[in-house]
């Protein structure tokens, strides 16, 4: 029995970790926010490089996968859960939305440049969102 379980368990503690990553980017954009006048951080080139440098690699802290693979941040048009679950980088890429907000499993567009979408697919199923 123990042996049927130990692979869901070892999925379910690294979709927690992908939760809690998510969260962590959700604070740093807060962070960011808060240092500048309320304005998100810009387009895919400052989230890959500057953002994830003073904002979320404090310190020399890692920003890795469960897997230990450096996550990748896609900044673009909405991507419904299909196009995120069967994209070839979803194990390592997290998503981000500008003008956009959660409305239950799916992100929507939502007016003004501040608001901001995070989200990551999970191993066990599905995509998880949070916004600012």
């Amino acid at each position: 029995m123990v042996f049927i379980a130990l692979p869901a368990l070892q999925r379910n503690q690294r979709d927690i970790q992908r939760k809690q990553d998510i969260d962590r980017v959700l604070a740093a954009v807060q962070s960011y926010q808060a240092n500048n006048r309320g304005r998100v951080p810009g387009n895919g080139d400052y989230f890959r490089g500057e953002f994830t440098t003073r904002y979320i690699k404090i310190g020399g802290d890692e920003f890795k996968t469960p897997t230990g693979q450096d996550y990748a941040f896609s900044v673009d048009a909405i991507r419904t859960v299909e196009n995120i679950l069967t994209h070839p980088s979803r194990d390592f890429t997290v998503w981000v939305w500008h003008s956009s907000k959660c409305n239950g499993e799916e992100p929507v567009q939502k007016d003004g440049l501040n608001n901001l979408v995070v989200a990551i697919a999970l191993e066990g199923g599905g995509v998880y969102y949070t916004n600012n």
